[in-house]
């Protein structure tokens, strides 16, 4: 399983021409993520590492494709699988997030540093409960980055995650902090 979202993640990066004239097109970054109701102690913990290419730039709204894989551990929680069942799970699990989307990122015309981004996209959570599972839902990204360098980023956002399959048809939300490289 691990190679099938070794060789996911970077199918997802090469989708993308790489020739282009102009420079700093892609962002990598390392996030940490919490779900606001467990806090940054909690449980559902999140390490998260990201790559974004920008496709096409205007004066003030670049528009591009990014994917996110992250991965937690779960200390054997209440779930709920597709098929209906509820597992009451006592062993430690692993669970991989993989959320390929579209973005926008604005340039502020009062801030040069300052960069808010909106994403849309999908969300895959494959988790493994006695037998392998993957949930699915669209998501809603949020994001402010503010550079520290010319190619340092520091960032915090939010994501809206849809995922009906796990509790009915409440979504519910992933705060990121993190850092960027963009090169």
């Amino acid at each position: 399983m691990k190679k099938e979202l070794i060789r996911l993640f970077l199918v997802s990066i090469l989708m993308v021409p790489v020739g282009s004239a102009q420079e700093k097109k892609w962002n990598v970054e390392l996030n940490h993520a919490v779900v606001p109701a467990d806090g940054f102690g909690g449980k559902d913990n999140v390490i998260d590492f990201g790559v974004k290419r920008r496709l096409l730039e205007y004066n003030v709204v670049n528009f591009g494709l990014s994917t996110n894989v992250g991965i937690f551990n779960d200390s054997g929680t209440l779930r709920e699988a597709r098929s209906g069942f509820v597992f009451f799970g006592p062993e430690k699990t692993t669970n991989f997030i993989i959320q390929p989307r579209i973005f926008s990122e604005f340039q502020l015309p009062f801030s040069q540093r300052l960069r808010p981004s909106f994403a849309i996209g999908y969300t895959n959570i494959i988790t493994r409960v006695d037998v392998e599972d993957a949930f699915w839902g669209f998501n809603v990204n949020f994001n402010l980055g503010y550079d520290i360098f010319d190619e340092w980023i520091m960032q915090m956002g939010n994501d809206y995650l849809s995922l009906a399959a796990l509790n009915g048809n409440e979504g519910f939300n992933n705060i990121r902090l993190g850092l960027g490289y963009r090169f």
